[in-house]
């Protein structure tokens, strides 16, 4: 029981490391975080009309 639950635990960790950091409330939902400048960018699409 204790080999399962430090398992579950240490996936939870790695998992955790390669995630992104946590979204502030005021950055929209299609912003992707940059690695170069530690922030969030929203890029802009051109859409076809």
């Amino acid at each position: 029981m204790k080999f399962r639950t430090i398992l579950v635990f240490s996936f939870l960790f790695t998992v955790s490391l390669w995630s992104e950091p946590p979204r502030p409330s005021n950055v929209p939902k299609g912003a992707i975080y940059n690695e170069k400048y530690k922030t969030f960018i929203l890029e802009e699409k051109e859409e076809p009309f």
